[in-house]
């Protein structure tokens, strides 16, 4: 027997049985915040007649109102956002029957096939586990990391070789594609809300862009 792989296995299931006890509160609590509020979003919007405010809303069969994507950001690194965001797509597809997933900025990545491509690509880390968890075969990893800030990125950028408009254009093409495959989208924000702001693609600004409802971890 292996100590440590027994102890990586009882962390792990440890981890999970953590995040399904989180998964159905956490959503209650956010889905009747929602209920309550008075916005457009809900009940001062006719689904039926008007057309949605933002593109990536979506409009639910069940209620007739509108679902905006949902944005998990943190005002600190290392605070459990990616914990969050894994108990709140736990809970969704309770409720969904497609759950899309986007992480529009990341860091820390990994090397991973891209079937749309045919290609290996870089995607945040994060992306690769909740795609692999939670089986979300209806989004291809193209489409679910557009922007990963590596070491140099910000040299690249302020030397012109990646532009501002370029950011904007790959996290909008990539949201708006998850959000067309999906019945619900959450997006997982990247480190603390100061991280991507020398780039101009910080959390705030990203979730503003597609007009989400902000968890704010």
């Amino acid at each position: 027997q292996n100590p440590n792989k027994e102890r990586h296995s009882a962390l792990k299931n440890g981890t999970m049985i953590q995040i399904r006890r989180l998964s159905l509160g956490a959503v209650r609590r956010i889905e009747d915040a929602w209920l309550a509020r008075r916005t457009i979003s809900s009940t001062n919007l006719n689904a039926d007649t008007d057309p949605p405010p933002s593109p990536y809303w979506k409009k639910q069969a069940h209620s007739g109102r509108y679902q905006r994507p949902i944005f998990v950001a943190a005002t600190k690194q290392h605070v459990g956002k990616t914990s969050v965001s894994l108990a709140l797509v736990s809970g969704l597809q309770k409720r969904f029957d497609k759950v899309g997933f986007i992480k529009p900025v990341g860091q820390q990545h990994v090397d991973v096939k891209s079937d749309n491509l045919g290609a290996v690509i870089k995607v945040d880390k994060d992306v690769c586990l909740v795609r692999e968890r939670f089986h979300l075969d209806h989004i291809d990893y193209q489409h679910m990391s557009p922007v990963i800030i590596p070491r140099g990125y910000t040299k690249k950028f302020v030397d012109g070789e990646i532009t501002y408009e370029k950011q904007l254009q790959d996290i909008e093409e990539s949201i708006r594609h998850v959000s067309s495959v999906s019945d619900v989208v959450l997006c997982e924000g990247t480190g603390h809300c100061a991280v991507g702001s020398i780039v101009g693609v910080n959390n705030a600004k990203v979730a503003s862009m597609i007009d989400a409802d902000m968890v704010l971890v």
